[in-house]
Parts: structure tokens; C-alpha cells; sequence
């Protein structure tokens, strides 16, 4: 076989269900030829030592008989049933006394006699494919000294052993046989949900994620298995989902500035070349609409990073009382119109990344800002409890409408579309804000009602954690 038939040979596929047959094949044809091979030798065992009790009980027998001085005649095989055994009594010169009953052809008995008797000894021999048990003693009766020879033809046995071994192959082949039949079902019934898993996974494709596995059946590994596989393709759809709405969302929000500045220069190569006001105009409008774009990717830039697991954590070990004091400072300069209150524990330490963590509280301070009316309160509250730092945004804003609180995190998601556009809002904010809070193994919450206000509730751990 050449190299290129091996590698076909190799790369061969051999299914699963081929291999539980085989090996529960091979497995059960060795307990089956283990057992026959046993049975064969316990029966021959006691064929054998049968044969043996049944010539030791007739050399009783007969020495017994010799011993009480009996003459050595016919007689003998009247009292002494032999059942098939040859029987021979003789002294030093000559035959006494021997059975009608002839074990062996005379031959046999020849070569006995030629190649010595074992003495006091079970004897087995195959003389001319003839299998014998014979047994030599030597009995003396006052002055006289007799050699009985008795003899076992257990050709019948061998005849019977050599029955059972047929049938034993025949039935380890039938068994084999049934073996392999039925490991090919059971095999095919067993690994039938890998097989529905193998279906269902090719007739799902990007487009179409609706398919699952019928998990009817017995409860155990298989069904497991199959109930895994659709939880795992109800999360790839939710996911595809949320990444659709996601790129249709960025892409809605990328086309209003990338609209805005095309219409303005648009404008510009119409009238803005000798037109001064409406080449300022055009100018401020595409600066500020390049700001508003190059801010909406670097957010999409984050959360996508986030997503990647593509970023560290810049942690150290900071006051975090001191950052929301600068954070408020730089607030209360750019905005008059609120009223900023802050309760904050002195001298907590956090380890975490500063430049993220103020990120996160200037996104949720501006939220509050931006849906809370003139002269309305922001409340800053922190707090270490035993486990955990708790930092609280509270503002007096128009509130969260309840069936729009489970969504406010996600991306681009907004409560009130128009109110968010005025106010120049993406609906990445609070995605970002649950991104760092989660980054830094911490939770964030919201408790809201409408024309009350709202308010953020973060907690951040306080051990000293290396993420």
C-alpha cells in the first residue's frame, strides 16, 4: 500500500456508533470464549475426577476381595460390578484373571506392558488416538503378590467434551452474532440525539437560529446534552439579536452626523464659497458634528474592547472621596443651574482604575443633569459598609417610566427618543457606566418613578482584588 492509500486510510472517518459495536463485540466474544474455555475445562475436570473415583472404589473393591483370601475366578464379576472397566489380576508368571469387558484393542495393552506401568499412580494416556485413564497397584495376599491393572476407556468423554465444544462455538457465534445486532441498535437508539444535535446544527445557519432539539426521552446524559445545545442556541440567537439592533443602531446614529456634514458641504460648494456666513455656519456645524461622531465611536470603541476582553484595568489604590469632590468641583464650574449635595465617608481607599471609574460617575452625574429641571438637586451620597462601597446618584429629575427600566443599561436603548436627541445623548452612556462597574466585579442598580427622579445605586468591593 502506497503513501497516498494511507493517508486515505488514515483520514478515514469511523463513527462512533461503529466503534461502540466493535469493541462491545470484542468485548463480549472474550467473556464468551473466557467462559467456554472454563466450562470445557470444568467438565473435563470432572469427567476426570470421576474417573478416577470410579477406579479407586473398584480397586477397592477387588483388593478387599483378595484380602479375604477369596478364590481368584468368574466369581469376582459377580460381586464386583466393573461398570465398562477392564480388569486385569496376575501374579509373576501369568495371567490370573481378566474382564470379558476390553477397554482397549490388544495392542494398546502391549504397549502398556513394553513401556512400563507407572506404580501407584492415575495414569492418562492417548495410545494410537485412543484416550485411556488406567491405575496400577500391587496387592499380596500372604505369600503370593498380584498386579491388578484396571483401565478407563474414556473415549465416550472425550466424544462428550468434543459435543460441548461444538455447541459452544456455535452458540458464542450466535452470540456474537446477537451481540452485534443488537449493539447496532441499541448504539443507533442511544446516540440518536447526537445524531438529532448533528441535524439540527446544520440546518441552522446566520439567517436562521429558530431550530431545536425535540428533548423528549429518558432523563439522562444524552437528553442533558441536547438540553445544553438549545440553551446554547437561545443565547446565540439573543446575542445575534442584540448585535443586529446593535449595528443597526450605530449605523442610524453614524448616518445623522455623516448627513449633516455632506448637506453642509454640499452648501459650502453652492453658496459658502463667497458667502462668509454661511461658510461660519457650515464650519461650526461640521466641527461640532465631528465631535459628536468622534465621541459616538470612541464609546463604540470601548464597549466593543469591553466585549473582547481587549483592555486591562489601570488599577491603583486611590481615595475615592477626594475623586467624587474633583468630579463635583468640575461639574459645579460648567453647570449653575443644579444644585449639587454631597455626604461622603473621608479616607475611603478603593483599588481600581481612577480614569474609569470617573468616567462611570460623570456619565450617571450628567444623566441626572440632563432629566433634571432647573434649580433641581443632585445628591451624591458614599459609603463603606463591611463588604462593599456604596455610592448613590440621586437626582429630582422626570424619572424612569417602569417598563423601560429593565432595558435603560442596554445599548442605544432610550426612554424618550426626542428628550435624549434634544439633549444630544447616544443611549451608550449607561451601557458604558454597567461596563466599568462590571469590570471592576461590582453591580449597579436603578430606582426610578416618573416626575420624582431617579436614582443609581453602585457597589464596588472593598477588598483589594487583582482583576
Amino acid at each position: 500500500m502506497n503513501k497516498i492509500d494511507l493517508n486515505i486510510f488514515k483520514n478515514k472517518r469511523i463513527s462512533i456508533s461503529f466503534k461502540i459495536t466493535a469493541i462491545y463485540a470484542i468485548m463480549l466474544s472474550l467473556i464468551l470464549i473466557t467462559i467456554s474455555i472454563m466450562t470445557n475445562w470444568q467438565v473435563r475436570r470432572i469427567l476426570v475426577d470421576q474417573t478416577k473415583e470410579e477406579l479407586k472404589k473398584t480397586y477397592q473393591s477387588v483388593e478387599k476381595y483378595i484380602q479375604q483370601g477369596k478364590s481368584i475366578d468368574e466369581n469376582l464379576f459377580q460381586e464386583i460390578n466393573l461398570n465398562n472397566i477392564y480388569l486385569r489380576i496376575s501374579n509373576e508368571n501369568k495371567v490370573v484373571l481378566e474382564s470379558k469387558y476390553k477397554a482397549v484393542d490388544k495392542d494398546i495393552y502391549n504397549h502398556l506392558d513394553s513401556g512400563g506401568i507407572g506404580h501407584d499412580n492415575y495414569e492418562w494416556e492417548d495410545i494410537d488416538k485412543v484416550d485411556i485413564f488406567y491405575m496400577y497397584k500391587e496387592v499380596s495376599k500372604e505369600t503370593k503378590l498380584y498386579s491388578i491393572l484396571l483401565i478407563k476407556n474414556i473415549e465416550e468423554q472425550e466424544e462428550f467434551l468434543l459435543i460441548l465444544n461444538n455447541n459452544l462455538i456455535i452458540m458464542n457465534i450466535l452470540g456474537i452474532i446477537i451481540a452485534i445486532l443488537s449493539s447496532i441498535y441499541l448504539s443507533k437508539k442511544f446516540l440518536s440525539p447526537i445524531q438529532k444535535i448533528t441535524n439540527t446544527a446544520k440546518e441552522i445557519s446566520i439567517h436562521d437560529l429558530n431550530s431545536r432539539i425535540d428533548v423528549g426521552g429518558p432523563d439522562d446524559e444524552l437528553k442533558e446534552l441536547a438540553c445544553t445545545f438549545n440553551d446554547m442556541i437561545q443565547r446565540l440567537e439573543e446575542s445575534f439579536e442584540k448585535q443586529k439592533q446593535f449595528v443597526s443602531d450605530a449605523s442610524h446614529e453614524l448616518r445623522t452626523p455623516i448627513s449633516v456634514i455632506q448637506g453642509y458641504i454640499n452648501l459650502l460648494d453652492r453658496w459658502g464659497k463667497d458667502n462668509k456666513d454661511v461658510l461660519d455656519e457650515s464650519i461650526d456645524a461640521i466641527k461640532s458634528e465631528t465631535v459628536n461622531m468622534k465621541r459616538l465611536l470612541e464609546q463604540l470603541l470601548f464597549l466593543a474592547k469591553g466585549d473582547n476582553k481587549s483592555y486591562n484595568l489601570d488599577k491603583v489604590e486611590f481615595e475615592l472621596s477626594k475623586l467624587i469632590q474633583d468630579i463635583v468641583k468640575e461639574t459645579r464650574l460648567i453647570d449653575d443651574k443644579h444644585k449639587i449635595i454631597c455626604t461622603l465617608d473621608k479616607n475611603i481607599l478603593i483599588n481600581a482604575d481612577p480614569k474609569l471609574i470617573k468616567q462611570m460617575l460623570r456619565i450617571l452625574i450628567d444623566n441626572s443633569i440632563k432629566f433634571t429641571p432647573k434649580n433641581g438637586n443632585i445628591i451624591i451620597n458614599l459609603q463603606k459598609h463591611k463588604s462593599y462601597i456604596l455610592i448613590s446618584i440621586e437626582d429630582s429629575g422626570i424619572g424612569i417610566p417602569d417598563k423601560d427600566i429593565p432595558y435603560i443599561f442596554d445599548r442605544f436603548y432610550r426612554a424618550d427618543k426626542s428628550r435624549t436627541k434634544a439633549t444630544g445623548g447616544s443611549g451608550l452612556g449607561l451601557s458604558i457606566a454597567k461596563r466599568i462597574v462590571q469590570d471592576h466585579k461590582g453591580s449597579i442598580e436603578v430606582e426610578s418613578e416618573l416626575q420624582k427622579g431617579t436614582k443609581m445605586i453602585i457597589k464596588l468591593p472593598v477588598d483589594k482584588i487583582d482583576f
